[in-house]
């Protein structure tokens, strides 16, 4: 049997059989004969001559006889070998990606492991799992699918892609069109629960497929009088093979006819920094526009950079520290000018400061509807935590794309700053306006870092108008604010500074869904604090150098009419802060006198 299971293992025998005079046969083995002869395709040739004519011109075979005839020395299945699974409906009912197909009739040994992956590399048990679990995608059209990696994730990239070459030599499959018949399959049960769902019946008690459940899709339909058709199976192959090349040139025609047809609208999110761009659906029909906005994403190189967390945040703290450094140090001899040097001498200081600030603001947004500024403005007025570039962190707070986000940072700004100002001089305004921006955005910098959230982007003046209003709010905490006289004790500012932080902390753990740079507001809102708290100290000191001056001056010299003028002072002191102050237009605040008085006692 030896000769007829392994025509590689001796040719010469089977030769000499050959060549011998056959002598007549007879009983039960004539049959035999008759039946061998009658099975070959070649008329002319019998058995034993094709044997031999392949036997004479292949390598001897070092294997036993039964492994040479299961490795497929005929090549071809026998009634004794295991079918190979190669098309998607031939998947058995029982299929699952984490036990996978069959590849070959026997495992690979660990001397062909070592051929096909790097020797010492992965065990032979190990690479069939791999192989079986890949043949098994490759049949069932979810090779590219990841809802299946975590069944292949112990193995490395290398690993998968030596299989794969390995099986697309060996066991040719037609991958994309078994991954065109699952996808028909897939959306085929999307359309049936959507459909469940119109009527008011749950998937779950119709009972839905999970993700190891093959529902395989009969190709053509059987004959009911003679049974299957080769030629119905062809035609139906190569009608689904033309039916998924044609969704996919589609679906690539229609990428190509949106890239070409323009880009999607940027839409800015609401009051505060955007944390993310949102996309609005919305095409750029003038072909003009979306070539300056491809361009802008161009100029604008937004690809993160991959570099460690100092990398990325020490050149920005560098120069945020410098500037504002710079700025403190000219408030120590900054000194207000006359009203004769002054170009609008009908607006207050502070008005004409804080309406400087709005109008730098007004322009830059006017700026972001003029396409051919948008290369120029994504690179230098947004804040990109991918690809930052330390300016932006100060620029990127004169900086709107919405108007209603430009309203309600411009608006608080207006009557809260020109209320600050009027309290601390415009050298010390403008520093701790820039301080709560720049550390509202390294804040957002910082935090973002460490979350790996690198293709965050955030701009507006969130971070500066939220400080001044902190600081204002600090430094008048203890004072009571009224809305039309009422009530009649006064809000404490310390109670609208709380308000103010709120909506804040409110929204932590929704800022991402929300598109709010909330590190951005909190970092500028710290500043304002602290920038309020150390000019208050340094006023007290310079305040306290200056009477310690005036009281060696004065020495002892304190008479009658010293003492009741000073009484007099108070009174007038107490009238003065007893009266109302304009701050928002409808908002006044007052000071009550004393707290052994009648009236207001904070």
């Amino acid at each position: 049997m030896s000769y007829w299971l392994c025509p590689r293992a001796a040719a010469q025998p089977l030769l000499r059989l050959a060549t011998r005079a056959p002598g007549p046969v007879k009983g039960p083995a004539r049959e035999a004969l008759r039946w061998l002869a009658t099975s070959t395709t070649a008329p002319k040739r019998t058995i034993c001559t094709r044997l031999l004519s392949t036997a004479t011109n292949r390598p001897r075979c070092t294997a036993s006889p039964t492994t040479c005839f299961a490795r497929g020395a005929f090549n071809r299945r026998t009634f004794f070998t295991r079918r190979i699974a190669k098309k998607y409906e031939d998947l058995p009912a029982n299929y699952r990606d984490e036990f996978g197909l069959d590849f070959r009739a026997k495992e690979l040994s660990q001397e062909e492991v070592d051929r096909v992956f790097r020797r010492g590399s992965i065990s032979a048990d190990d690479a069939n799992t791999l192989l079986r679990i890949l043949h098994g995608r490759r049949v069932a059209g979810t090779l590219e699918d990841p809802a299946y990696a975590e069944n292949t994730a112990q193995f490395s990239e290398k690993q998968i892609e030596a299989a794969l070459d390995y099986l697309r030599i060996t066991v040719p499959v037609d991958e994309a069109l078994n991954a065109g018949l699952r996808a028909e399959v897939e959306l085929a049960e999307i359309e049936e629960e959507e459909e469940l769902r119109g009527q008011g019946i749950s998937p779950t008690e119709k009972g839905a497929s999970s993700l190891s459940t093959f529902k395989i899709k009969p190709l053509y339909k059987t004959d009911p009088v003679y049974g299957e058709s080769r030629f119905d199976q062809i035609r139906a192959e190569n009608e689904a093979k033309s039916a998924a090349l044609e969704a996919a040139r589609q679906a690539r025609q229609r990428a190509e006819e949106e890239a070409a047809g323009g880009a999607e609208a940027l839409e800015r999110a609401r009051a505060g920094p955007v944390a993310l761009i949102k996309e609005d659906g919305g095409k750029i029909m003038n072909p003009k526009i979306a070539e300056y906005y491809m361009k802008a994403q161009e100029q604008g190189d937004i690809e993160p950079e991959f570099v460690s967390f100092w990398q990325r945040v020490l050149p920005s703290l560098t120069v945020v520290t410098l500037v504002i450094g710079f700025l403190a140090a000219v408030t120590t001899v900054y000194e207000e000018p006359a009203d004769t040097y002054r170009m609008m001498r009908s607006l207050s200081t502070a008005q004409a400061t804080v309406c400087a600030l709005i109008g730098a603001n007004i322009i830059v947004w006017l700026g972001w509807k003029v396409p051919p500024l948008w290369g120029l403005f994504n690179r230098y007025m947004i804040l990109v935590v991918g690809k930052v570039k330390p300016v932006t962190l100060l620029t990127a707070n004169f900086s709107h794309q919405k108007l209603t986000h430009l309203l309600m940072n411009m608006v608080p700004l207006y009557f809260v700053g020109t209320a600050l100002h009027e309290e601390i001089d415009r050298a010390q305004f403008l520093t701790l306006y820039m301080a709560c921006g720049a550390a509202g955005y390294l804040s957002s910098l910082v935090v973002y870092t460490l979350r790996g959230w690198l293709s965050v982007s955030s701009l507006g003046a969130s971070g500066c108008t939220l400080g001044v209003l902190t600081a204002y709010f600090w430094g008048h905490r203890d004072d009571g604010y009224r809305l039309f006289g009422l009530p009649q004790d006064g809000v404490p500012g310390i109670v609208l500074l709380a308000l103010v932080v709120a909506p804040q902390l409110a929204y932590f753990g929704k800022a991402m869904r929300s598109k709010i740079d909330l590190a951005s507001h909190l970092g500028g809102m710290t500043m304002g604090l602290v920038g309020m708290e150390v000019l208050q100290r340094r006023r007290r000191f310079t305040q306290g150098q200056g009477q310690t001056r005036e009281d060696g001056v004065m020495s002892e010299v304190k008479t009658k009419t010293e003492v009741e003028g000073k009484d007099e002072g108070d009174d007038g002191k107490k009238e003065e802060e007893r009266r109302h102050i304009d701050v928002f237009g409808w908002l006044w605040r007052g000071n009550g006198g004393d707290r052994d008085g009648g009236e207001a006692k904070r």
